[in-house]
C-alpha cells in the first residue's frame, strides 16, 4: 500500500498529510531538472534533483536566503517563481547600476542593482556615496534591504538577513546601503524602510509568509493540532517573493524572458509543456489525478530550470486504501513531446 511508481524521468515523491478537517490526503509531487542552454533550448538533465522534503538554505538557516522551500505540501495557490542567480553586466563591462527582469506569461519583474554604497557624514547631514563599479552581484536576500542594527539591539523581521536597516543617525553613519532595490521605491534616507525585493523563495517565518498561517495559540494546541488553525490560508504555501507569483497556475509553454541575468544580456526560451498521467488505484477502483504546476525555479548561474507539480487525492479517514500510483506522462499533440523537449 500506499506505493509510487514512477517511469518517468523525472524525481517523484508522495505523502499522506490531513486536510481541514482531519481527512487524509494523498499528495504526489514530480520535480522535473532541465539544463538551460545559452540559446535558450532546453534538455533533461543527467542529475534530476530529487523532491525536497524540508526548506535547504545557501548557507546557515537564519543567516541566509532560503534556496528551496519543502515541496511537499496539500494546497498552492497558482505558480509561485523563483530566480536563483546573478545580475550581470551586458558584455561584463563593469557599471555602477543596473536593472535586471523577468517575465513568465503575464508575470513581470524588475529589480535595480548598484555597486557598493555606504552612509557617508556631511554638512547636511548623512548621503549616499557614488555606487561602485561592478560586473557581477549575487540575487540574493543578504544584500536586500534589511538586517540587523550595528548595534545588534534591533531588527529588520521583513528581512532579518538584510543590510541598510539603521535604527538612528549614529548607527547609520558609515553603514552600508542594499545593493538590490525595487525601482519604484527607491532609498532616499536611512530613515526609509522599503520592503526587501528579491526574486529568490522567502522562509516561512518571515511576515510576508507568516501572517498567512493562522493562530496557532493554545486553544488551537488543545482543541485541532496537528490540524491547520482555522483562520490558516493555503497562501502560506506561496514561497515566492511578493510579485513573483501567478493567480492561476502556469500550465507549461509560457514564454520566460530574462534580462541582465546572464551573460548574454538577454534570454528567452519556453517553460516545457508536460502532460502527466497519474493513476491511483485505492480501494479497488482506479482514479485518474490532477497536477497542478506548483512551482518555476529558475537558475541562470547554473544554467537550471526546476518545475514542480502537485497532485492531490482526498482519501476519507484512511490513506492506507491507497495501493499504487503509476506516474507516467503522455505525448503533447502539438510537439509530439513526453517531457516538454
Amino acid at each position: 500500500m500506499l506505493q509510487l511508481q514512477n517511469v518517468t524521468p523525472f524525481a517523484a515523491e508522495r505523502a499522506v498529510q490531513f486536510d481541514r478537517q482531519g481527512g487524509h490526503l494523498w499528495v504526489v509531487v514530480v520535480k522535473a531538472t532541465y539544463d538551460l542552454h545559452p540559446d535558450g533550448t532546453l534538455s533533461l538533465s543527467k542529475q534530476q534533483e530529487p523532491v525536497k522534503t524540508h526548506p535547504e538554505y545557501f548557507g546557515e538557516q537564519g543567516h541566509s536566503t532560503l534556496k528551496r522551500d519543502a515541496e511537499i505540501v496539500f494546497a498552492h495557490p497558482g505558480t509561485a517563481i523563483m530566480v536563483n542567480g546573478s545580475a550581470c553586466a551586458p558584455e561584463g563591462e563593469p557599471l555602477r547600476e543596473l536593472d535586471v527582469g523577468i517575465s513568465v506569461g503575464s508575470m513581470h519583474r524588475v529589480l535595480k542593482v548598484f555597486g557598493a554604497r555606504h552612509w557617508e557624514a556631511g554638512f547636511f547631514g548623512l548621503h549616499m556615496t557614488e555606487p561602485e563599479l561592478f560586473s557581477r552581484w549575487p540575487l540574493r536576500y543578504e544584500f536586500a534591504y534589511g538586517g540587523m542594527s550595528r548595534q545588534q539591539e534591533e531588527g529588520f523581521s521583513d528581512n532579518p538577513v538584510g543590510m541598510g536597516f539603521f535604527v538612528d543617525r549614529d548607527d547609520a553613519r558609515d553603514g552600508k546601503l542594499p545593493h538590490i532595490e525595487d525601482p519604484r521605491y527607491l532609498i532616499k534616507s536611512w530613515k526609509d524602510r522599503p520592503a526587501p525585493a528579491g526574486m529568490n523563495a522567502i522562509p516561512a517565518m518571515w511576515p510576508a509568509r507568516a501572517r498567512f498561517g493562522g493562530t496557532t495559540d493554545e486553544q488551537w494546541i488543545t482543541t485541532r493540532a496537528p490540524l491547520v488553525p482555522d483562520d490558516f490560508d493555503v497562501a502560506f504555501f506561496n514561497a515566492a517573493s511578493p510579485g513573483m507569483s501567478t493567480n492561476v497556475p502556469l500550465r507549461g509553454g509560457e514564454r520566460v524572458v530574462l534580462v541582465n541575468l546572464t551573460p548574454s544580456a538577454k534570454l528567452a526560451f519556453r517553460l516545457p509543456r508536460v502532460h502527466f498521467n497519474l493513476l491511483t488505484t485505492m480501494g479497488g477502483r482506479t482514479v485518474r489525478q490532477h497536477t497542478q504546476l506548483d512551482r518555476v525555479i529558475i537558475e541562470p548561474d547554473d544554467s537550471r530550470l526546476v518545475m514542480v507539480w502537485r497532485s492531490v487525492l482526498a482519501c476519507g479517514r484512511d490513506a492506507r486504501r491507497v495501493q499504487v500510483t503509476h506516474v507516467d506522462t503522455k505525448k503533447d499533440l502539438h510537439t509530439g513531446r513526453f517531457y516538454g523537449v
